[in-house]
């Protein structure tokens, strides 16, 4: 019944109007780190947003790295659990993260309220089962040698620009044969 297993991506957007403590955080302590690391490739105090500083000195672009660590313990407290998944995947089974990345989208030395940041959380194996119009049927884990007739939890995604599939592996003919019960729906 297994068609792949792949890795889905959820980009998590935050601006000045959060909608919760983990955005309120994410939001301030990233804008208070950007206007202190900024100042090392901003000597001269001339240049006001990140792609100016980028532009002048190209060293600069290190400041997505630099100011993520600030968000570090945010993300920590997190426990694996994505911010707002329970919103996008109703139900009790939901993908946890393995791994994020941290990205400042645009920011302004004199104006927090232009700062914009992203964090896109990276799930661990996902058992795609099948897709059902613009959705997709997942399961947490690698499911493929699950014997037929074996209950699994699922849960059902559309992707979009904030959630994509990362990575994809495809799975031989023989993890793809449906459960018995529902050959005939095949």
């Amino acid at each position: 019944m297994a068609k792949a297993l792949v890795k889905l991506a959820f980009r998590h957007e935050i601006g000045p109007a959060f909608s919760g403590s983990f955005e309120k955080d994410v939001f301030l302590d990233s804008y208070n780190e950007f206007r202190l690391q900024a100042q090392a490739y901003n000597r001269e105090g001339v240049h006001t947003t990140l792609e100016e500083l980028i532009a002048s000195n190209p060293k600069a672009n290190s400041l997505h790295y630099k100011v993520g660590f600030a968000v570090g313990l945010y993300i920590s407290a997190l426990k694996n659990q994505i911010p707002g998944i329970k919103d996008l995947i109703p139900g009790s089974s939901h993908p946890s993260f393995e791994s994020h990345e941290f990205e400042i989208i645009h920011s302004n030395l004199s104006d927090r309220n232009a700062h914009r940041v992203a964090v896109t959380f990276y799930t661990g194996i996902l058992t795609l089962l099948e897709t059902v119009g613009d959705q997709v049927l997942l399961a947490n884990g690698d499911l493929s040698q699950l014997p037929a007739g074996e209950w699994m939890s699922t849960f059902m995604i559309r992707p979009s620009t904030l959630v994509t599939v990362h990575q994809y592996q495809s799975l031989p003919a023989t993890c793809t044969s449906p459960h018995p019960d529902l050959a005939q729906f095949a």
